[in-house]
């Protein structure tokens, strides 16, 4: 009898910890944990944030759609060129990890055509080492064009391979057997000892 009530608590433990770790890892903190406006001359923004782990993401820069481009189709939506600006950008932690990068371009890199908003991307993607908290810091020196007429918000993503985020809902659907299964089997203990009693 006590190895199954150590069982069911090891199992409760392991489920609570893949349903932990499933909701954090999906959580939108940690697969775009940055959202500022976009600095331009003379301007900084700043920001912290937490990772649940670390990763490769990419800067990305939303600037929505002029009024004549929202009126286009999206098959036919022109391509523009890249954006020149110079932005230097800090990312570092407490122990000690400090990125310092300076970016001059961001090219286009397609559109979203329901939210009206066009996507720029700059060359190189940043690796972040591992999860924890961090500081994001971006100093602007220009005043991109098409940047200040339009406005821009700039997001840090993650950048992940296809496949990895399936492995989320398995780890959450682990966690849910695994108490499930507890639940069961508390209920035909239960249902046995109620059997026994009115054997005897």
């Amino acid at each position: 009898m006590k190895t199954m009530n150590w069982l069911a608590v090891a199992a409760i433990f392991c489920g609570g910890l893949l349903l932990y770790f499933s909701h954090m890892a999906r959580d939108s903190a940690n697969w775009t944990p940055v959202n500022l406006p976009f600095p331009g001359s003379g301007c900084e923004v700043k920001a912290m944030f937490h990772l649940m782990y670390g990763g490769r993401f990419q800067m990305e820069v939303e600037s929505p759609f002029t009024d004549s481009e929202g009126k286009t189709p999206a098959v036919h939506m022109i391509d523009r060129p890249p954006v020149g600006c110079d932005l230097d950008l800090t990312i570092s932690n407490e122990k000690g990890f400090k990125l310092s990068r300076e970016i001059k371009e961001f090219h286009k890199g397609g559109e979203y055509y329901f939210g009206k908003v066009h996507l720029y991307f700059p060359a190189d993607y940043i690796n972040l080492p591992h999860g924890g908290d961090y500081i994001f810091e971006l100093h602007g020196k220009s005043n991109p064009d098409i940047f200040s007429q339009n406005g821009a918000f700039i997001c840090l993503t993650r950048f992940e391979p296809v496949g990895p985020e399936l492995l989320y809902p398995l780890l959450e659907f682990l966690g849910y057997s695994l108490l499930m299964i507890v639940v069961v089997g508390m209920i035909l203990a239960d249902f046995r000892i109620h059997l026994r009693k009115r054997a005897g």
